[in-house]
């Protein structure tokens, strides 16, 4: 090689440099991108849920499971206090009176 061949002068060399580096930078930033459509392919809940696990849930299904399993049990806490709520007491105490005075008070 010559060693009085100076690269720098060169504008063919500093052109192709430039666009190597064009090239690599737009790569870099799809490849940052390409990862980025796979959490917005989600559903909210399920993002919200992987979330709000603490990194405990990973994966879709987990978090479907995660929140089928929570839908059950508000599911059956609503039914629950429903037949609490109308059903009442089953009888009043018998010497329960209300706002009624009671005849040796007068």
């Amino acid at each position: 090689m010559d060693e009085n061949l100076d690269l720098n002068k060169n504008i063919e060399i500093e052109k192709a440099l430039k666009e190597f580096e064009v090239k690599s930078t737009a790569e870099q930033i799809k490849e940052q991108n390409s990862l980025l459509p796979k959490n917005s392919e989600l559903p909210g809940m399920d993002r919200l849920v992987m979330k709000l696990s603490g990194g405990l849930i990973k994966k879709q299904k987990q978090a479907d499971y995660v929140l089928l399993g929570f839908t059950v049990i508000t599911t059956v806490f609503t039914i629950f206090l429903s037949i609490n709520a109308f059903n009442g007491p089953s009888e009043t105490p018998a010497d329960f009176r209300g706002n009624i005075p009671s005849s040796s008070a007068q």
